[in-house]
């Protein structure tokens, strides 16, 4: 059943897609369709593979239960990735900032895709919240994973051009009607475009739509606004969804430290119980280490992406770190999956509400550690780095709104067109 603190985190969720679609534009992502694909794929698997083998050696676990853990703790966090990516991208920084702000919505909707999966694996495909619902076989959840997306990109299309239109209604209409109380205002725009997501989000479930994914189709819905609606709107609804963001994430994070706890291991009920302190070690070291396998995953795709971009080595080098470090950051798809291992009782047998309570906890240390961690190397090495890549490989703005190329010292004469559209940042303008 629902609870208060459980729709605070979802309406918080739903905030951080809102603001997430809007920033999105699909000419970007259709442009850059095939490092942005390898991108969501590669380090996300990589991470869960890793953090899969290493906690199935330290926590003894089966192979399904351990991957159901990993399918949360190594998503990236898009409620902190997203906000530093907007900042970057209006200071100037173009590519690689773009990248990974393309990356971290998609990246949540496939961490939920395969968080679905095993959940289905592990409770046989049947919910014991929805009896009623009856289970498919492995392949055919399998198969129909691009009717999901495709039905929740188009419903969420859909939805966004309603909300547009009624958008252009009520401006086009407000100067027919006398009365003050009944005139458009910005906030109304904000509001109507809240509830529709949040529909959106609560019918995209497989209590009521079983196909379809609400994380997919809020983003959809954000990009369809942002698509057909005026540019003086869409920059107006992003400024009060910042401001409404502020007040959300003081409610995620608090809810998300409310459950984590230690040394109550010994209570009576699953409910009652902490980590115990001697698996505080392993869960860091899991973390730790499947931070590591991300970065594995980036250098894959800096290989793979290197002679489409025509990259020189030490620019794959620094496109490869920077783009790891921006990526270090947990804590939206932690907070928001981590408990439901628990409170659903996915996973069966005898010790199942235990394993279920170890990830709920897992996942509150995992936001702990690698959100104030991922934002401190954020800080002190991603954003040096993407100056630098800025300053040396890209073009130069001076103050008479004039581009020039500017050669650089080592600089390839073959630069790819990518790396041509990077815009400088403020601190190099002459």
């Amino acid at each position: 059943h629902a609870t208060p603190a459980g729709e605070l985190k979802i309406v918080a969720l739903i905030l951080v897609l809102m603001r997430a679609g809007i920033a999105l534009k699909p000419h970007e992502i259709l442009r850059n369709g095939i490092v942005t694909s390898l991108l969501v794929l590669i380090p996300y698997i990589s991470e869960a593979a890793v953090m899969t083998a290493v906690g199935m050696k330290l926590l003894e676990w089966r192979f399904v239960d351990m991957a159901l853990m990993a399918t949360i703790l190594a998503a990236l966090s898009p409620s902190l990735v997203i906000p530093g990516m907007l900042k970057l991208v209006s200071e100037g920084f173009g590519y690689t900032a773009k990248q990974v702000l393309m990356v971290a919505p998609l990246e949540v909707v496939l961490a939920i895709l395969l968080f679905n999966v095993f959940a289905s694996i592990e409770n046989g495909g049947e919910d014991p919240l929805l009896p009623w619902i009856k289970p498919l076989p492995l392949w055919a959840n399998l198969v129909l994973i691009p009717v999901n997306i495709i039905f929740s990109v188009v419903l969420g299309a859909l939805m966004g051009w309603c909300v547009a239109w009624w958008i252009r209604f009520r401006q086009a209409n407000t100067n027919v009607h006398l009365q003050r109380a009944i005139a458009s205002s910005e906030p109304e725009f904000l509001f109507v475009f809240l509830v529709s997501c949040y529909c959106l989000y609560s019918v995209c479930t497989r209590q009521y739509v079983q196909q379809s994914s609400g994380v997919l189709a809020v983003v959809s819905c954000g990009v369809s606004v942002a698509r057909f609606s005026a540019g003086k709107d869409v920059e107006s609804l992003r400024k009060m969804l910042a401001g409404v963001w502020v007040f959300a994430e003081v409610f995620l994070f608090t809810l998300t430290g409310t459950s984590l706890s230690f040394g109550t291991h010994s209570g009576p009920h699953n409910s009652d119980r902490g980590v115990v302190p001697e698996r505080v070690g392993d869960i860091v070291t899991i973390l730790i280490t499947g931070t590591f396998g991300r970065s594995v995953g980036v250098m894959i795709v800096a290989l793979l992406a290197q002679p489409a971009r025509r990259w020189s080595g030490k620019r794959m080098l620094l496109w490869w770190l920077t783009t790891w470090v921006f990526e270090i950051p947990k804590a939206t798809v932690q907070a928001t999956l981590g408990g439901l291992p628990y409170s659903q009782n996915i996973i069966p047998g005898a010790g199942g509400l235990e394993r279920g309570r170890f990830i709920q906890q897992a996942s509150a240390l995992a936001v702990l550690i690698m959100a104030p961690l991922g934002v401190f190397l954020s800080a002190i090495i991603g954003r040096p780095l993407l100056e630098y890549l800025n300053n040396t490989y890209e073009t130069y703005t001076v103050s008479t709104n004039v581009t020039l190329e500017m050669p650089k010292v080592g600089k390839d004469e073959s630069a790819s067109e990518d790396e041509q559209q990077e815009q400088q940042t403020p601190h190099s303008k002459k």
